[in-house]
């Protein structure tokens, strides 16, 4: 199953200072939480420190076009790309670091109280809170649907806590599709067949909103064919599950 590599064109724009503000955060968390393979790629260790010697974009992302531009050109220094990132690297190792005690912080309320907290108070606004939330609805989902549903919930109060402004809507609608799709699915393992067909548009809908990713897509698609199974839509499932192995 494929992932979904940055696009070149994205780092050119960062480095000729063209790139928006959302643009740099998607950047960020895509290099720290998403694909470490294109962290790899643009020789970029997030847990250096601001003042790290200067690094250089590889001849693979500096000449995309055929390799039309000088040798010169293709050592593109990657300072500015370090300038430009690093302040969103660190913070999301930081919370990164930070997001298990905070969901242990969680665990010691009953649920209410977990989601007047995660409404109120910022220290939980954050993905990789959402992140670790929606892992454990997923782990619960087949033992228990109900709680599972209750956790996918509130994950969904954390992203729209988060807000646009911090990492852009398509990061955000990503988690919010995931979030649709795994309550899909329990209510398709609790045979609550109506519901389970909204929750994956809505899924579908956040996904058109998204970055793209691949991987939401196929997770999408691979949860929608149970259910068209369970519905003995047995032709459409095959399809959908042929396009999730596919992507």
């Amino acid at each position: 199953m494929a992932k979904r590599h940055l696009d070149s064109r994205l780092l050119e724009k960062l480095l000729q200072g063209q790139i928006s503000p959302a643009e740099v955060k998607e950047l960020a968390w895509h290099l720290v939480e998403v694909c470490p393979d294109c962290a790899q790629t643009v020789e970029f260790d997030g847990a250096t420190s601001a003042d790290s010697e200067v690094e250089t974009l590889p001849a693979s992302m500096a000449a995309r076009d055929g390799g039309r531009q000088g040798d010169d050109e293709t050592e593109i220094s990657f300072a500015r790309v370090r300038e430009r990132l690093q302040g969103t690297i660190v913070l999301l190792h930081q919370q990164r670091v930070a997001a298990p005690a905070l969901l242990k912080e969680l665990d010691a309320h009953p649920i209410e109280r977990q989601r007047m907290l995660v409404c109120n108070k910022a220290r939980f606004w954050t993905l990789p809170v959402a992140e670790l939330l929606l892992d454990r609805a997923w782990h619960l989902g087949y033992e228990e649907p109900d709680r599972a549903q209750t956790v996918a919930e509130l994950a969904a109060e954390v992203v729209d806590s988060i807000g646009p402004t911090s990492f852009g809507d398509e990061v955000l609608n990503d988690l919010r599709a995931r979030s649709w799709a795994y309550r899909g699915n329990f209510h398709r393992i609790a045979s609550d067949y109506r519901s389970a067909e909204e929750a994956f548009k809505r899924a579908e809908a956040f996904h058109a909103r998204g970055t793209g990713d691949l991987l939401e897509q196929a997770r999408i698609f691979g949860l929608r064919s149970t259910l068209c199974r369970a519905l003995s839509r047995f032709e459409e499932a095959r399809d959908l599950l042929q396009k999730a192995i596919h992507i």
